[in-house]
Order: C-alpha cells, then sequence, then structure tokens
C-alpha cells in the first residue's frame, strides 16, 4: 500500500467514523444508555503510530473542532484501516477464578472439576459445564435422620467466576466474583437463612410461613418470595440491596425499611447512614449477563467493579476520577480495549505497568 492510497483509505474511514461518533456523543449527552465499540483488540497508541510510519514517516497531526469527536473518530478509522490481526498488544484478560464448596465435613471440592458431582451426590446434583449446583433435588425426605443436625455448606466464587445455586427449597441465586454464600443443605426451622459476602442476586420461591433471610456483616434482608439483588463487598463502603420484584424487608440495627420494586437501599459504612433511591434494575444486574452497565457513573466507580473480573490494581488522578461515564461494557473483553475507549471519552492518558494501571 502506497502513502496516497493509506492517506485515502484513512480520509475515507475518518469521514465514516466521524459521523458514527458524532451520533455516540450526542446520545451520552442526552443521557442515552450507549454501548461501547465490538470486543476488539486494539491499542491505539500503537495503531496510529503504525499509521503514521507508514504514510509519513514522521508524527502528523490531524486536529478536529471538537476534540472528543476526533478520539472516538480516530479509534473507529483505525479499526476500518487495519485488521486487528496486525495490532499487537500486551493484554490484560478476565481472570479465570476458582469455585470451592467447603462441605459440612470440611471437605473442600472444586466445582469446576468434572468429577467433583461423585464426591456430594447424595448431597446435590453439580453441572460444571454450566457452572451450577442444585440441590432442590437431592433430599426427598425433609424429615430424613440425616437432617436432624443442620449441615451447612461454603460456596465461594473467586475473581472472575459467576456460579448459580440452587438452594433446596428451589430459591436461585447467581453468585457474583469474588462473592461467597453459608447455607444449609437443607432448610429446617421457621427461617431460611443464608449468609452474604460479596453480590448475588436472589429469586426466592414463595414461603409465607418461612421468611427467607440474608445475613451480612452490616444488615439482614428479609423476604417471603421476592427476587432482589444484594452487593456487600467488605472492601467497598456502600452496601447495596436492590429489589427487582415482591418486597424486602432491610433490618440494620433495630430499624426497618421496606422497599418497593425498583427501590435500592444504600448503607454507607463509613457514616453509618443509608437512604433509599430509584435506579435502574437492567444496570444492577447486568452482571449475570457478563456486561457491566451504568449510567453518570465516576470513573473511579467503573475501575472498581471492573476489578471484580481483572487482576489489576489501579492508580487514577484527582482531575480523572470523578468523570462522569455512561454506558456498557462486555466484561470478556481485553482489558487495554477497555480503557482505550474509556479514556478517549475525557482524553485521559493510561498504561499498565505489569497489572497495575494507570489514568491521569
Amino acid at each position: 500500500m502506497n502513502d496516497n492510497e493509506i492517506e485515502k483509505r484513512y480520509e475515507e474511514a475518518l469521514t465514516k467514523a466521524e459521523q458514527k461518533a458524532a451520533e455516540v456523543l450526542e446520545a451520552i449527552e442526552k443521557g442515552a444508555d450507549v454501548p461501547f465499540l465490538p470486543s476488539v483488540s486494539i491499542n491505539t497508541d500503537k495503531a496510529w503510530k503504525k499509521v503514521e510510519h507508514a504514510a509519513y514517516g514522521k508524527r502528523r497531526t490531524i486536529r478536529f473542532t471538537t476534540v472528543c469527536l476526533s478520539a472516538a473518530a480516530a479509534v473507529v478509522a483505525l479499526l476500518l484501516l487495519f485488521p486487528v490481526s496486525e495490532i499487537s498488544t500486551d493484554e490484560i484478560y478476565p481472570v479465570a477464578g476458582a469455585v470451592t464448596l467447603r462441605l459440612a465435613d470440611g471437605n473442600i471440592v472444586n466445582l469446576k472439576d468434572n468429577d467433583c458431582s461423585q464426591i456430594i451426590s447424595s448431597v446435590a446434583k453439580v453441572d460444571a459445564s454450566s457452572s451450577k449446583i442444585d440441590y432442590s433435588g437431592a433430599i426427598s425426605d425433609a424429615q430424613s435422620e440425616k437432617m436432624e443436625q443442620i449441615k451447612l455448606n461454603e460456596l465461594s466464587v473467586a475473581k472472575g467466576a459467576l456460579y448459580h445455586l440452587i438452594l433446596s427449597d428451589g430459591t436461585e441465586v447467581f453468585l457474583n466474583s469474588g462473592s461467597s454464600i453459608v447455607y444449609p443443605e437443607k432448610f429446617t426451622g421457621d427461617t431460611r437463612n443464608v449468609k452474604l459476602t460479596g453480590e448475588a442476586y436472589f429469586n426466592v420461591t414463595p414461603d409465607a410461613s418461612h421468611p427467607f433471610i440474608v445475613e451480612t456483616s452490616l444488615y439482614n434482608v428479609s423476604v417471603k418470595g421476592t427476587s432482589f439483588d444484594v452487593c456487600a463487598y467488605p472492601n467497598e463502603r456502600y452496601y447495596n440491596t436492590t429489589l427487582v420484584t415482591g418486597k424486602v424487608v432491610v433490618e440494620n440495627r433495630g430499624e426497618e425499611t421496606i422497599l418497593s420494586p425498583c427501590e435500592q437501599y444504600k448503607y454507607d459504612s463509613e457514616e453509618m447512614t443509608a437512604k433509599v433511591q430509584t435506579v435502574d434494575t437492567s444496570e444492577i444486574l447486568s452482571w449475570i449477563d457478563n456486561e457491566l452497565k451504568f449510567r453518570k457513573m465516576k470513573f473511579e466507580g467503573v475501575l472498581q467493579k471492573l476489578q471484580q473480573r481483572y487482576d489489576f490494581t489501579f492508580e487514577i488522578s484527582p482531575s480523572a476520577e470523578n468523570a462522569m461515564l455512561t454506558g456498557t461494557i462486555p466484561l470478556d473483553a481485553p482489558l487495554s480495549e477497555i480503557l482505550d475507549i474509556l479514556c478517549s471519552i475525557h482524553q485521559l492518558d493510561w498504561k499498565i505497568d505489569d497489572t497495575k494501571v494507570i489514568i491521569k
């Protein structure tokens, strides 16, 4: 490809990309939910240098009236110019986290092992291929002598993994990365209690006479049959409970708060204060579909969410940490691709030092 051909292709691609970028930016300004570019492996800095070297041999600066538009358009144009295979990057991909089950007798089972079902076949059915463990049909006799003593199991999901748990009453639990839940093999007594660390979505089987209670380190959530999300990571400042359907009661230090659908109970663990706010439940539950959906979230908050899937720490300058972002991120994409798009919106620079992301 000679110089004239490269320049012509770039200008054509840039014209198309500039038009598309203008549409995206207009949607963002209106507060619309805008998905990011499709998953591709690209480092825009390296790609741009490749264009410059091939066409001109020295740096050429192209300016547009809107700098943000220029950044967004340049990314799209570079994608049109060069195949992904031509651009090499050092990537950080989502962690392939472990999923373990600590049985009542203390034994620990790797649930990603295809042979693990043989170890706990008398208690539950394990499907390693679909990341699911099911207790609902494992024990048919509720009065069985084997269940006279409550047996507690602990399911732990490491960073980068998700898991689907079906409890003995049929209640479904979807466990997010870096989370764990303690539960009985079979519910007995007047209540159905579980203990959660991290985040989980619950679709509770209705049973008016046996309330379902989720215990966290700061407060409890009580329901009789409903669907809701509880986010209670011990290293995060805010603990949130979001109601999707039905009704929940949040019990915190002797005070009860009743939530209606689309309401979120947000507790500040530092100030020890709580508030109820209306939220978009599709954003809260987007992690179940392996996405991160957000609207007007601080840059620092987005990075904290990404840390649940990717193995990195971050350092962000004060001028960048409060930058607001709206969009949807695929949580199976290379981290460099995500950073390229996020940083281009606010004209920020980023680099990776080992597993540390530095943004300024």
